[in-house]
């Protein structure tokens, strides 16, 4: 899998016109304290959030690999509240900011050489411009969906490659996304590193990898959603090859009335197929 990471800002545009801007910044190491290149940046985004209408700020923080786990992640926080420390001075309202730290996961580069872990100490902008669809009561499925809970089981530290079967659908535990994006939470490393460690373990294991949404049909983001599992899986040496993503939109929901948060979380998943071994 290539991924074409990105330099400075760039525009997205949709066919209604400017949908979303995707910026990065850079930080020494072990450092949270923004440099003069970031604020050259942070300057340019600032200019472009107060001539548009922003419905939401993601500032997502990473670090590179050194160091213990527990300590990046403090660290990658910090980096994202670096930079929206530096908007609420520019006077940019702070309703709308989704702040998030992932630590060493997800690097852009291999950590094996310095010019790697340093494109991997940053933090991610992206400055949504598009309005929130308008409200509405997404239909239920036909299905009931105690038949999919039937058939799917968790992953497990004690999951053996060998007792699973072709066909198999297992769940990752806590293995969720911020609403309306396929951005992970925090708390999905634990199921990401189960599954690295099984697909390492069991070289010829190959899977599909299943994204799921909810409340209302959004086929391109279950699709980003799996590709996002994928990309982890492949940053961590696992051939792309074996991984095979698809977005399921909202056809295999685990609860079918999704109103309530509580719901909602659990139906934005990704499960895991075993389609050889």
């Amino acid at each position: 899998m290539k991924y074409i990471y990105l330099l400075s800002i760039v525009f997205l545009f949709n066919a209604a016109g400017k949908a979303q801007t995707t910026s990065v910044v850079y930080f020494n190491s072990n450092q949270y304290s923004l440099l003069k290149s970031a604020l050259q940046t942070l300057d340019s985004i600032v200019k472009e959030i107060k001539s548009n209408k922003v419905y939401d700020i993601t500032i997502s923080g990473y670090t590179d690999n050194a160091g213990e786990d527990n300590l990046n992640q403090t660290l990658s926080v910090q980096r994202a509240n670096a930079v929206a420390d530096y908007f609420k001075s520019k006077n940019i309202p702070s309703d709308n900011f989704i702040i998030k730290g992932f630590g060493k996961t997800f690097p852009v580069l291999n950590n094996d050489t310095e010019a790697g872990r340093m494109k991997n100490r940053r933090v991610e902008i992206y400055v949504n411009l598009n309005p929130p669809p308008p409200a509405q009561v997404a239909p239920f499925p036909t299905l009931p969906p105690k038949i999919k809970m039937e058939q799917a089981e968790a992953l497990t530290e004690n999951t053996s490659a060998k007792e699973l079967e072709i066909g198999q659908v297992l769940t990752l535990p806590n293995l969720n996304f911020i609403g309306g994006t396929a951005v992970l939470l925090p708390e999905a490393n634990v199921a990401l590193e189960m599954l690295l460690k099984i697909m390492k373990e069991n070289p010829t294991l190959e899977i599909e990898i299943g994204g799921h949404v909810c409340c209302a049909d959004d086929m391109p983001l279950s699709t980003k959603r799996a590709v996002a599992v994928e990309k982890y899986l492949t940053e961590n040496s696992i051939d792309d090859l074996r991984l095979h993503p698809k977005g399921y939109s909202r056809n295999k929901p685990i609860v079918p009335d999704d109103r309530e948060e509580k719901n909602a979380k659990l139906n934005r998943r990704v499960e895991i197929t075993i389609l050889r071994k």
